[in-house]
């Protein structure tokens, strides 16, 4: 079904919240009708979808996760894996995603890449995936966090065009910390290529991260988390992240991983168009399921406060789902409904440039779209107007 109407529907657009309906025809969005508007609705045949006074959002993008439905992706390097990815999160609202790595060997990078490469050309899951962010190797040893210290190298320009040809020019972001490429030469040739380089995983000073922007950096990984600390004096990645407007800045926004205040100073600080909020989920915790998964040969846990640990108790990514973080975020921050939605759907779409279809209802834009209900349960989750979740069935 890719021509649908939505009705009776709390629709949640860049700027405001409006009653109305919105019209669904070949997979992208008709009409937008307001109640009350004195323009008369024009007839629609076809299904009527009934919002029941719910939520319609876009649908939301992730450009950091690494798992879902029980499994870290990167990790299982099958097309099982990602395929449980895939449906675990669009359950949960997100229709695009970038999945993401951990460090890892060689021979494993290639077999997920290729995986991943095979898992696009399927019909169900290509408009879901598009495209990978390798977070690792190329990070530092002092902020590796839970990525493998062994499998740790020098950023490399020769393995960028090798992920490339094993992923069909898949790759479409790159963490990147200082201390692997000193010279920033990696950061300047990847982004000249249209590969999105991140900064994270890196104990560079203020300066040098103020360096890396302009080589073309494009945005800082979980901002901080696994980078050198803020400190009155030494302000550091997040100094800068926060200082230099044109930054783009990730936040995990669980509550767990940056403070509920810090979450606010980071609202507060930043213009609200350059915050993507993002899981960084290591899988979706279901409690009918094993409550580890492997991350970088080793086992993590999933540990009852919402994250998942190391054995040594290391916080190594989250267990949090996209519409969960829409209300952290909210209620955390005091952002307003239509701003927090941004940060996991306009802003997302205009960083990986895919506002001209996707992060926003508007007339002719892909009908990406979630129905929420009024405490915010996912209902149905849309892509090109084809149901790919619904509650209950």
């Amino acid at each position: 079904m890719k021509t649908c109407r939505i009705a009776n529907a709390q629709l949640v657009l860049p700027s405001r919240v409006v009653s109305g309906s919105l019209d669904v025809r070949d997979g992208r969005i008709a009409q937008i009708q307001e109640s009350g508007s004195a323009q008369p609705q024009a007839p629609f045949e076809g299904p009527v979808l009934d919002a029941r006074n719910g939520f319609v959002v876009p649908g939301f993008i992730d450009s950091h996760l690494h798992g879902g439905g029980g499994v870290f992706v990167s990790e299982e390097g099958t097309a099982d894996a990602v395929r449980a990815a895939v449906k675990a999160h669009r359950s949960h609202g997100t229709t695009t995603l970038y999945l993401t790595t951990g460090t890892m060997r060689p021979d494993q990078e290639k077999t997920f890449l290729q995986v991943f490469a095979e898992a696009r050309r399927d019909p169900d899951l290509a408009d879901s995936l598009p495209g990978v962010h390798m977070e690792g190797p190329f990070l530092s040893r002092d902020k590796a966090g839970a990525h493998a210290l062994h499998l740790l190298r020098p950023a490399s320009l020769k393995e960028l065009d090798q992920w490339q040809e094993w992923s069909q020019n898949a790759v479409r972001l790159v963490t990147v910390a200082v201390e692997a490429d000193p010279g920033l030469s990696f950061m300047k040739e990847a982004t000249r290529r249209g590969v999105r380089v991140l900064l994270g995983h890196t104990d560079c000073s203020y300066e040098q991260a103020l360096q890396a922007f302009r080589a073309g950096a494009n945005r800082v990984t979980h901002l901080f988390n696994a980078m050198s600390a803020f400190h009155h004096r030494k302000p550091g990645v997040p100094g800068a992240a926060l200082s230099d407007d044109e930054a783009w800045v990730e936040l995990i926004a669980d509550g767990h991983h940056v403070h509920p205040a810090v979450m606010t100073v980071i609202v507060r600080s930043k213009p609200k168009n350059r915050i993507l909020v993002v899981t960084d989920c290591i899988s979706d915790y279901d409690p009918r399921r094993q409550d580890q998964v492997r991350f970088g040969g080793v086992q993590v846990r999933y540990d009852a406060r919402g994250y998942y640990v190391l054995e040594n108790g290391t916080m190594c990514g989250s267990a949090l789902t996209m519409e969960k973080a829409v209300a952290n975020i909210q209620s955390m921050t005091g952002l307003s409904l239509p701003e927090a939605v941004n940060c996991v759907t306009l802003n997302p779409a205009v960083n990986m440039g895919l506002d001209d279809r996707k992060g926003s209802l508007a007339v002719g834009k892909d009908a990406d779209l979630v129905v929420l209900d009024a405490e915010w349960t996912v209902q149905r989750t849309l892509i090109k107007g084809r149901t790919v979740f619904e509650q209950g069935s």
